[in-house]
Order: structure tokens, then sequence, then C-alpha cells
């Protein structure tokens, strides 16, 4: 599956939803900040703000709490940003 036909995949599945919604007041979104899935993520958020700039995006941001005390998330974070 190409990037193209995943953007358009996600596309479609958040218009499912969104047209089900009687009142769309706006959006909750979990993200996961620890692995590679934060791009994802993000573009998602990107096509929220662009297409439904009206609402608001609440935004939560997942990481685990299981990492042994020489993995700095911090320092994690800032070699990938």
């Amino acid at each position: 599956m190409s990037n193209y036909e995943t953007r358009i995949d996600i596309e479609d599945r958040l218009h499912f939803f969104i047209e089900e919604c009687d009142h769309l007041q706006g959006f909750q979104v979990l993200l996961d900040t620890f692995n590679g899935f934060g791009g994802v993520g993000s573009s998602i958020l990107q096509h929220l703000k662009d297409e439904y700039s009206s609402k608001g995006i609440f935004t939560f941001a997942l990481t685990p709490n299981n990492l042994s005390d020489d993995v700095s998330i911090t320092n994690f974070i800032l070699k990938f940003c």
C-alpha cells in the first residue's frame, strides 16, 4: 500500500465517523510519543487542523511507564526532533 493510498484510507475512515456525528464539537486524540507512530499522528493532526479549523483538538501524549532508569525519555525525544 503506497503512502498516498494509506492517506486516502485514513481520511475516508475519519470522514465516515465524522459524518455520523450530529453536532461535532472537536476531537480528542491520543498519540504515542515513544515510537514511530508519532509521525502518523502528526499527519492526522495536520489533516484535522486543515479540514476542521473551527473545531477544537485536544491531544494527549502517551509514553510507556516501564522504561529502565538508563533510558531518558527527554534525551530520546531531543535526538529525534
